[in-house]
């Protein structure tokens, strides 16, 4: 799971992320995702995600008045800076990478996640690839 994080006053672009090795993750999982961005960020939070029913459960648990939700309509994972991400990855980083089990893959998918993370440019990309009216606000250079 991750979160592209963008500063509204800086412009300032960020990566968050979390990763389950075995299993998938669940309501209470997306919750506590929640919950760390109220940690790491100030201020309002909007979090755009696709209309999966575990998004809106744990929205509801983590109800604030910081946090507000947008759903992108149905199947539109070009409107999704985050699924940009995960195409790299999954297109570049680890193409033809056949893991022998779930912990190879975690092992080898975290510091890409860390190391994609400090990359400006790369968090730049997902944005500008996102059809979204966020992409035209001015990043931090």
């Amino acid at each position: 799971m991750a979160a592209l994080t963008l500063s509204p006053r800086r412009g300032r672009l960020g990566l968050l992320f979390c990763t389950r090795q075995d299993g998938y993750f669940q309501t209470e999982h997306v919750a506590a995702f929640l919950r760390d961005l109220h940690y790491h960020i100030r201020g309002r939070i909007i979090v755009v995600w696709d209309g999966w029913k575990v998004h809106g459960a744990a929205a509801k648990l983590v109800a604030s008045s910081r946090l507000e939700t947008v759903t992108l309509p149905g199947y539109a994972p070009e409107l999704n800076p985050v699924e940009q991400l995960w195409n790299r990855l999954k297109w570049t980083h680890l193409a033809n990478d056949a893991p022998l089990d779930s912990t190879t893959l975690h092992d080898r998918l975290r510091p890409l996640l860390r190391q994609t993370a400090l990359s400006l440019p790369s968090l730049k990309s997902f944005w500008a690839g996102a059809q979204l009216p966020l992409h035209t606000m001015k990043l931090q250079r």
